[in-house]
Protein backbone atom coordinates (compact mmCIF):
# COMPACT_ATOMS: atom_id res chain seq x y z
CA UNK A 1 0.00 0.00 0.00
CA UNK A 2 1.16 3.31 -1.16
CA UNK A 3 2.24 5.97 1.92
CA UNK A 4 -0.28 8.96 0.77
CA UNK A 5 1.43 12.14 -0.79
CA UNK A 6 2.54 14.75 1.00
CA UNK A 7 1.72 18.21 -0.41
CA UNK A 8 5.02 20.58 -0.48
CA UNK A 9 3.50 23.74 0.97
CA UNK A 10 7.50 25.09 1.08
CA UNK A 11 8.01 28.48 -0.48
CA UNK A 12 7.88 28.69 -4.04
CA UNK A 13 10.92 30.32 -6.23
CA UNK A 14 9.68 32.77 -8.60
CA UNK A 15 12.34 34.82 -11.26
CA UNK A 16 14.78 33.99 -8.42
CA UNK A 17 12.77 35.56 -5.47
CA UNK A 18 10.60 33.32 -2.91
CA UNK A 19 7.19 33.23 -3.19
CA UNK A 20 4.41 33.27 -0.13
CA UNK A 21 3.48 29.53 0.41
CA UNK A 22 0.22 28.56 -0.97
CA UNK A 23 -2.44 29.00 2.15
CA UNK A 24 -5.17 28.39 0.37
CA UNK A 25 -6.38 24.24 -1.06
CA UNK A 26 -7.29 23.77 -4.50
CA UNK A 27 -10.78 23.45 -3.81
CA UNK A 28 -11.01 26.64 -1.83
CA UNK A 29 -9.50 28.75 -4.89
CA UNK A 30 -11.78 26.72 -7.12
CA UNK A 31 -15.01 27.69 -5.03
CA UNK A 32 -13.81 31.67 -5.37
CA UNK A 33 -12.91 30.84 -9.24
CA UNK A 34 -9.58 30.40 -8.89
CA UNK A 35 -8.77 33.73 -6.87
CA UNK A 36 -7.42 34.42 -3.45
CA UNK A 37 -9.06 36.71 -1.70
CA UNK A 38 -7.72 40.31 -1.68
CA UNK A 39 -6.85 40.63 1.62
CA UNK A 40 -4.47 37.59 1.03
CA UNK A 41 -3.11 39.04 -1.94
CA UNK A 42 -2.58 42.63 -0.72
CA UNK A 43 -0.73 44.38 2.52
CA UNK A 44 -3.88 45.14 5.01
CA UNK A 45 -4.81 48.88 5.17
CA UNK A 46 -2.81 51.30 7.30
CA UNK A 47 -5.48 52.64 9.91
CA UNK A 48 -5.98 56.64 9.65
CA UNK A 49 -4.71 57.45 13.48
CA UNK A 50 -1.63 59.26 13.88
CA UNK A 51 -0.85 56.62 15.87
CA UNK A 52 -1.29 53.78 13.94
CA UNK A 53 2.78 54.00 12.98
CA UNK A 54 4.35 54.42 15.83
CA UNK A 55 1.89 52.85 18.32
CA UNK A 56 1.63 54.44 22.06
CA UNK A 57 2.76 57.94 22.45
CA UNK A 58 5.90 58.14 24.36
CA UNK A 59 5.62 60.24 27.20
CA UNK A 60 8.30 62.01 29.67
CA UNK A 61 8.15 60.87 33.10
CA UNK A 62 8.45 63.97 33.95
CA UNK A 63 5.27 65.35 32.21
CA UNK A 64 3.49 62.02 33.61
CA UNK A 65 0.84 62.81 36.82
CA UNK A 66 1.81 62.31 40.62
CA UNK A 67 0.08 59.87 42.49
CA UNK A 68 0.20 61.68 45.92
CA UNK A 69 -1.67 65.04 43.99
CA UNK A 70 -4.41 62.92 42.40
CA UNK A 71 -5.51 61.40 45.25
CA UNK A 72 -5.20 64.52 47.44
CA UNK A 73 -6.20 67.42 45.48
CA UNK A 74 -7.96 65.53 41.93
CA UNK A 75 -9.57 63.07 43.57
CA UNK A 76 -11.43 65.18 46.39
CA UNK A 77 -12.78 68.02 43.67
CA UNK A 78 -13.88 65.32 41.27
CA UNK A 79 -16.13 64.35 44.11
CA UNK A 80 -16.86 67.81 45.55
CA UNK A 81 -17.61 70.34 42.74
CA UNK A 82 -20.23 68.10 40.63
CA UNK A 83 -21.46 68.09 44.09
CA UNK A 84 -21.54 71.54 44.96
CA UNK A 85 -23.11 72.48 41.65
CA UNK A 86 -25.95 69.95 41.75
CA UNK A 87 -26.86 70.71 45.00
CA UNK A 88 -26.60 74.33 44.19
CA UNK A 89 -29.32 73.38 41.13
CA UNK A 90 -31.23 71.96 43.74
CA UNK A 91 -31.22 74.65 46.00
CA UNK A 92 -32.73 77.29 43.84
CA UNK A 93 -35.27 74.74 42.23
CA UNK A 94 -36.64 74.48 46.60
CA UNK A 95 -36.36 77.69 46.90
CA UNK A 96 -38.22 79.18 43.40
CA UNK A 97 -40.57 76.12 43.38
CA UNK A 98 -43.40 74.59 45.18
CA UNK A 99 -41.37 75.10 48.45
CA UNK A 100 -44.21 73.99 50.61
CA UNK A 101 -44.90 70.67 48.64
CA UNK A 102 -42.01 69.77 48.87
CA UNK A 103 -41.05 70.38 52.19
CA UNK A 104 -44.29 67.80 53.25
CA UNK A 105 -42.79 65.32 51.13
CA UNK A 106 -39.26 65.44 53.00
CA UNK A 107 -41.57 65.37 56.16
CA UNK A 108 -42.83 62.46 54.82
CA UNK A 109 -39.09 60.75 54.13
CA UNK A 110 -37.69 61.86 57.85
CA UNK A 111 -40.71 60.31 59.44
CA UNK A 112 -39.74 57.05 57.86
CA UNK A 113 -36.42 57.37 58.64
CA UNK A 114 -35.37 57.53 54.40
CA UNK A 115 -33.18 60.60 54.61
CA UNK A 116 -30.69 57.48 55.24
CA UNK A 117 -31.60 56.17 52.19
CA UNK A 118 -31.29 59.46 49.71
CA UNK A 119 -27.51 60.28 51.64
CA UNK A 120 -26.82 56.47 50.66
CA UNK A 121 -27.48 57.07 46.99
CA UNK A 122 -26.24 60.79 46.75
CA UNK A 123 -23.19 58.86 48.23
CA UNK A 124 -23.12 56.16 44.97
CA UNK A 125 -23.75 58.41 42.72
CA UNK A 126 -20.39 60.27 44.50
CA UNK A 127 -18.66 57.39 44.24
CA UNK A 128 -19.21 56.29 41.10
CA UNK A 129 -17.96 59.48 39.61
CA UNK A 130 -15.24 58.75 41.36
CA UNK A 131 -14.65 55.42 40.39
CA UNK A 132 -14.90 56.25 36.54
CA UNK A 133 -13.00 59.21 36.77
CA UNK A 134 -9.59 57.32 38.81
CA UNK A 135 -8.10 55.76 35.66
CA UNK A 136 -7.58 59.24 34.29
CA UNK A 137 -4.40 58.78 36.40
CA UNK A 138 -3.52 56.20 34.05
CA UNK A 139 -4.47 57.33 30.92
CA UNK A 140 -2.67 60.52 30.64
CA UNK A 141 0.67 58.46 31.81
CA UNK A 142 0.42 57.03 28.16
CA UNK A 143 -2.40 59.07 26.00
CA UNK A 144 -1.72 62.85 25.20
CA UNK A 145 -4.59 65.17 25.36
CA UNK A 146 -4.22 65.40 21.58
CA UNK A 147 -3.94 61.77 20.77
CA UNK A 148 -7.40 61.70 19.32
CA UNK A 149 -9.50 58.49 18.86
CA UNK A 150 -6.81 56.52 20.75
CA UNK A 151 -7.97 58.08 23.64
CA UNK A 152 -11.26 55.81 23.34
CA UNK A 153 -9.93 52.92 24.06
CA UNK A 154 -10.92 51.77 27.60
CA UNK A 155 -8.22 49.06 27.72
CA UNK A 156 -4.97 48.43 25.80
CA UNK A 157 -4.52 44.72 25.20
CA UNK A 158 -0.61 43.19 24.35
CA UNK A 159 -0.19 40.15 22.08
CA UNK A 160 2.10 36.81 24.82
CA UNK A 161 3.28 33.32 23.79
CA UNK A 162 5.98 32.51 21.34
CA UNK A 163 6.84 34.75 18.77
CA UNK A 164 4.20 37.28 20.04
CA UNK A 165 4.77 40.77 18.05
CA UNK A 166 5.74 43.29 20.45
CA UNK A 167 3.47 45.97 19.99
CA UNK A 168 0.01 46.95 21.75
CA UNK A 169 -3.49 45.90 20.73
CA UNK A 170 -6.12 48.78 20.40
CA UNK A 171 -9.57 49.60 18.86
CA UNK A 172 -10.03 50.08 14.77
CA UNK A 173 -11.34 53.45 14.37
CA UNK A 174 -11.23 53.18 10.66
CA UNK A 175 -14.84 53.61 8.46
CA UNK A 176 -17.31 51.88 9.84
CA UNK A 177 -15.66 49.65 12.32
CA UNK A 178 -14.44 52.29 14.10
CA UNK A 179 -18.15 53.89 14.07
CA UNK A 180 -19.30 50.19 15.51
CA UNK A 181 -15.96 50.62 18.29
CA UNK A 182 -17.13 54.01 19.35
CA UNK A 183 -20.84 53.55 19.89
CA UNK A 184 -20.33 50.52 21.84
CA UNK A 185 -17.75 52.63 23.98
CA UNK A 186 -20.42 55.21 24.47
CA UNK A 187 -23.01 52.26 25.55
CA UNK A 188 -20.71 51.35 28.10
CA UNK A 189 -19.84 54.99 29.43
CA UNK A 190 -23.66 55.49 30.12
CA UNK A 191 -23.95 52.03 31.24
CA UNK A 192 -21.33 52.88 33.93
CA UNK A 193 -22.57 55.85 34.99
CA UNK A 194 -26.12 55.26 35.05
CA UNK A 195 -26.69 54.52 39.04
CA UNK A 196 -27.74 57.62 40.08
CA UNK A 197 -30.10 57.88 37.08
CA UNK A 198 -32.12 54.70 38.89
CA UNK A 199 -31.95 56.06 42.45
CA UNK A 200 -33.34 59.46 41.19
CA UNK A 201 -36.43 57.38 39.17
CA UNK A 202 -37.17 55.64 42.71
CA UNK A 203 -36.24 58.17 45.35
CA UNK A 204 -35.96 61.81 43.82
CA UNK A 205 -39.35 61.35 41.95
CA UNK A 206 -41.15 60.84 45.23
CA UNK A 207 -39.95 64.44 46.49
CA UNK A 208 -39.22 66.19 43.50
CA UNK A 209 -40.87 64.44 40.51
CA UNK A 210 -41.50 67.10 37.82
CA UNK A 211 -37.54 67.86 38.52
CA UNK A 212 -36.78 63.91 38.15
CA UNK A 213 -38.84 63.60 35.26
CA UNK A 214 -36.97 66.85 33.20
CA UNK A 215 -33.54 66.05 34.40
CA UNK A 216 -34.40 62.09 32.94
CA UNK A 217 -35.27 63.49 30.13
CA UNK A 218 -32.52 65.92 29.50
CA UNK A 219 -30.18 62.74 30.45
CA UNK A 220 -31.37 60.46 28.10
CA UNK A 221 -30.98 63.28 24.87
CA UNK A 222 -27.62 64.13 26.01
CA UNK A 223 -26.58 60.17 26.05
CA UNK A 224 -27.99 59.76 22.30
CA UNK A 225 -25.95 63.16 21.72
CA UNK A 226 -22.94 61.81 23.10
CA UNK A 227 -23.49 58.23 21.25
CA UNK A 228 -24.17 59.65 17.50
CA UNK A 229 -21.92 62.41 18.04
CA UNK A 230 -18.97 60.17 18.86
CA UNK A 231 -19.65 57.67 16.61
CA UNK A 232 -20.00 59.65 13.56
CA UNK A 233 -17.40 62.44 14.71
CA UNK A 234 -14.86 60.87 16.53
CA UNK A 235 -13.33 61.21 20.53
CA UNK A 236 -14.09 65.17 21.41
CA UNK A 237 -16.96 65.51 18.94
CA UNK A 238 -19.25 63.94 21.95
CA UNK A 239 -18.23 66.54 24.64
CA UNK A 240 -21.63 68.35 24.22
CA UNK A 241 -23.94 65.03 24.74
CA UNK A 242 -21.42 64.22 27.72
CA UNK A 243 -21.91 67.99 29.15
CA UNK A 244 -26.05 67.68 29.18
CA UNK A 245 -26.19 64.50 30.42
CA UNK A 246 -23.35 65.14 33.32
CA UNK A 247 -25.42 68.07 34.24
CA UNK A 248 -28.89 66.55 34.24
CA UNK A 249 -27.03 63.66 36.54
CA UNK A 250 -25.11 65.73 39.21
CA UNK A 251 -28.21 67.70 39.40
CA UNK A 252 -30.64 64.93 40.38
CA UNK A 253 -27.57 63.71 42.50
CA UNK A 254 -27.78 67.36 43.94
CA UNK A 255 -31.50 66.72 44.61
CA UNK A 256 -30.88 63.54 46.57
CA UNK A 257 -28.23 65.36 48.82
CA UNK A 258 -30.44 67.75 49.40
CA UNK A 259 -33.02 66.01 50.85
CA UNK A 260 -30.90 64.08 53.05
CA UNK A 261 -29.36 67.33 54.13
CA UNK A 262 -32.72 68.64 55.32
CA UNK A 263 -33.75 65.37 56.68
CA UNK A 264 -30.95 65.62 58.73
CA UNK A 265 -31.52 69.06 60.09
CA UNK A 266 -28.78 71.01 58.35
CA UNK A 267 -29.73 74.33 57.97
CA UNK A 268 -29.75 76.04 54.56
CA UNK A 269 -29.74 79.72 53.64
CA UNK A 270 -32.45 80.62 51.29
CA UNK A 271 -31.40 81.63 48.31
CA UNK A 272 -34.54 84.01 47.84
CA UNK A 273 -32.91 86.63 50.70
CA UNK A 274 -35.34 85.55 53.33
CA UNK A 275 -34.67 83.14 56.49
CA UNK A 276 -33.13 79.94 56.11
CA UNK A 277 -35.00 76.94 54.01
Amino acid sequence: MSSPVKKNRSLKVEGGKKAAPEILSPASRDFMGGQAPAALDSPAKTPKSPHAKEGLPKIAEDKKPDGATFLLVVAPMMVAVPASIGLGMAFAMFTFGTTAYYESRIELVVQWDMHYAYLAAALVGMAVRLINMYPMRYKSAIMKGDSENLRSNMYVYKAIGPDAAEHHVVFDDDGDVGKYNRANRSLHHMVENHAIILASLVLGSFVFPAQTLACTAIWGGGRLLHQTLYAAGGYGKHAFGFLLAFMSSICLEGLLLLVAVKGFGVPIPSLAGGSEL
